[in-house]
């Protein structure tokens, strides 16, 4: 099975943001409270990530995420904008794993 993405090259860490972020457009499925949802993945980095979806997520909501080369993976909600979702993982993840999710 193939999945389309579009993949941009990393932009220069600006503002507060923690690392560079690679900008990435991934339509990927999830699941809430047992009812499936999609999700358009736009970027992410060793620190976080950043989607976009029609679910209801709060600030400080966990999300659970498999990750090539890193398994499970523990983020939290830490903002929102409309149907956008700024998510900080819990641990940032190696750049090994980064490099297998893009």
């Amino acid at each position: 099975m193939s999945i389309s993405a579009f993949l941009d090259e990393p932009a220069l860490s600006a503002g507060s943001r923690s690392s560079a972020r690679r900008k990435l457009r991934l339509e990927v499925q999830g699941v809430q409270d047992g009812v499936g949802i999609a999700a358009l993945l736009h970027d992410i980095s060793t620190s976080g990530l950043l989607i976009e979806s029609e679910a209801a997520l709060a600030i400080g909501e966990p999300i659970d995420l498999e990750l090539p080369h890193a398994g499970p993976v523990a983020a939290k909600v830490i903002w929102t904008n409309g149907r956008l979702f700024g998510c900080r993982f819990d641990t940032p993840i190696s750049q090994a794993a980064l490099s297998a999710a893009e």
